[in-house]
C-alpha cells in the first residue's frame, strides 16, 4: 500500500530547491516500485524495458480493476475486495486484478492472501516486465516476512527477466548486504550510484541499510 496523499505531495512541493529538495524527494520515492502509483505508471505499457517503463508517469486509465485500485488508494477496503472479486470472475487472465488483490491483502495484514495473489499475477502475466514487477512484490513479501533465501530467489529471477532493471539490482545489493557479503555489495551499489544518482539518497536513507 502507499499514503500517497496530497498533504506528502503539498511537503515535497514545499522543498524544492537544494539539498532539502532532493532529500525530500528521495524519501518520497524510497521503495517507490512497491507502491500503488508505480503499478499505476506503466498500467497499459507495450515496453519490454524496464528502466523505461519506470519512468513513465501517465495515470489517466480507467476500467474496473482500476476503479478498484483507486479506491484501495484511500483505503476503502469492503468496497475493492468486492469489485476485485467481480474483476478477477470477468478477466481471469488479467495480470492488473491479481496484483491489486495482493496490495489488497497487505492492506488487511494477511501475507498468506498476498503471496497467493502476486503469484497468480506472475502466473497471468505476459511480459517480461510484468513477470518482473510481479517477482519484486513477491520479494518484498519474503523480506517482511524474513524468508531472505525466498526474497533472493524472486530477486535473481527478476534480474533473469531484466538484468539492467535498476529497482531488481538494488534490491539484489540489499540483500548482499544483509548476506554479509559486503564488499561485492558496496561495489555494486557504487556503481549503481555512479549510474543513477537518485539511489545516493535512496540508498543513504534506506532503513534495510541501517
Amino acid at each position: 500500500g502507499e499514503n500517497d496523499n496530497e498533504e506528502g505531495k503539498q511537503k515535497v512541493d514545499l522543498l524544492t530547491e537544494g539539498s532539502l529538495g532532493l532529500a525530500a524527494s528521495g524519501f518520497y520515492e524510497l521503495k517507490r516500485v512497491f507502491q500503488l502509483r508505480f503499478f499505476r505508471s506503466f498500467w497499459n505499457t507495450t515496453h519490454e524495458e524496464w528502466n523505461k517503463v519506470r519512468k513513465n508517469r501517465s495515470q489517466s486509465e480507467g476500467g474496473l480493476i482500476w476503479l478498484a485500485q483507486d479506491s484501495l488508494r484511500v483505503s476503502e477496503l469492503t468496497k475493492v475486495e468486492s469489485m476485485l472479486a467481480s474483476a478477477i470472475d470477468r478477466y481471469p487472465l488479467d495480470y492488473r486484478a491479481y496484483v491489486a488483490a495482493g496490495f489488497l491483502h497487505i492492506e488487511k495484514n494477511n501475507l498468506s492472501k498476498a503471496e497467493y495473489y502476486f503469484t497468480e499475477a506472475f502466473s497471468t502475466a505476459k511480459t517480461n516486465v510484468q513477470k518482473t514487477f510481479t517477482l519484486l512484490l513477491l520479494s518484498r513479501l519474503y523480506w517482511i516476512s524474513g524468508n531472505l533465501s525466498k526474497e533472493y530467489e524472486k530477486v535473481q529471477r527478476a534480474l533473469s527477466l531484466n538484468v539492467d532493471s535498476v529497482d531488481a539490482i538494488y534490491q539484489d545489493i540489499v540483500v548482499k548486504f544483509h548476506q554479509e557479503k559486503e564488499k561485492i555489495a558496496s561495489q555494486r551499489l557504487a556503481k549503481l550510484v555512479q549510474e543513477n544518482r537518485e539511489y545516493f539518497v535512496t540508498a543513504f536513507i534506506d532503513p534495510d541499510l541501517a
